[in-house]
């Protein structure tokens, strides 16, 4: 993992609309394998050893009209890229510092070492330029858990603890778990958001309703997902009328191990979400192996935010 600062007032902006990745070897021949890209996120920055504003501040400076979590764009296996819909875009302080953190698997040359190296790109705008966004949007990871018994042989290291960097882990600190309460250390009453996965065809549900927490009725603008090699997709249900929102599939590599293609959503006019609905989350996995696999199933949303339109 590779951790560096980065400070937007630098660079100027307060809108942030897009962000891609691409990888190369060491030496920056960009020729390097896709399928050794984990992640790449971009945070605010939460370093222990000063106090920097948590997102719960950036939002009371930005008036109370905005709803940011801990990190604004996470770049995933399959995902090389968020471009947000034209006119949406993440506000943010122009001096708030954000921090740059990447992963990286080695799947498959398990015989030596790989040198990667990442080259990012984010496209930032200031709101009072020509051509800013002029829609906000906030952000929801949301988690497919299951029963700690079903994952105690994974551990719970993806999910991000307190006292540790926000962007250290492949899930960040959720606002809430299953019962709707606030915790540092775990998703929820012993669920977890990495877990085994038997030979076979599988489908693993929860309730993200809690998970969701939305402030409002909102819009959904922008989808995308992250799975583990084997998945198959994710599906957004609204319990409360029976009607899927929408389904996310996901391709593997046909010659190596890792997930090649994650699908994605985006619209202009948005899908409905209501705050007094409840929601389910599923993921599908086909196994195809005879031995047990490790699997994760995040969901990321973007909502419109309707106090700064």
């Amino acid at each position: 993992m590779v951790d560096s600062e980065w400070d937007p007032s630098r660079g100027g902006g307060e809108i942030w609309r897009a962000m891609g990745y691409r990888v190369g070897d060491g030496s920056c021949r960009c020729h390097g394998s896709k399928a050794d890209f984990s992640g790449v996120f971009l945070p605010f920055q939460s370093h222990f050893r000063r106090a920097w504003p948590n997102p719960l501040q950036y939002n009371q400076q930005l008036g109370g009209k905005t709803h940011l979590d801990w990190r604004l764009f996470t770049l995933v296996p399959g995902r090389s890229a968020i471009e947000l819909p034209p006119g949406f875009g993440v506000p943010i302080p122009s001096d708030a510092a954000l921090d740059y953190v990447t992963m990286s698997l080695n799947l498959n040359e398990r015989d030596q070492v790989v040198n990667v190296r990442m080259r990012t790109k984010v496209h930032t705008i200031a709101a009072d330029q020509p051509g800013a966004p002029t829609k906000g949007l906030f952000r929801r990871a949301l988690y497919v858990l299951q029963p700690h018994g079903v994952s105690a042989k994974m551990g719970p290291g993806c999910m991000a603890k307190a006292g540790i960097h926000m962007g250290a882990g492949c899930a960040e600190l959720s606002k809430v778990n299953m019962s709707g309460e606030v915790s540092a250390e775990k998703p929820g009453d012993g669920l977890m958001n990495h877990w085994i996965v038997p030979p076979g065809h599988h489908i693993y549900t929860t309730e993200i309703t809690p998970q969701l927490n939305l402030p409002f009725d909102t819009t959904i603008h922008y989808a995308t997902m992250h799975v583990h090699p084997f998945a198959r997709g994710m599906e957004l249900r609204d319990l409360t009328t029976g009607a899927t929102i929408f389904r996310l599939n996901s391709q593997d590599w046909p010659d190596r191990v890792g997930v090649a293609y994650v699908e994605e959503f985006k619209s202009i006019e948005g899908i409905p979400i209501q705050r007094d609905h409840r929601y389910e989350l599923s993921a599908e996995y086909d196994n195809p192996l005879k031995v047990e696999t490790d699997a994760m199933a995040i969901l990321y949303l973007y909502f419109l935010e309707k106090d700064l339109t």
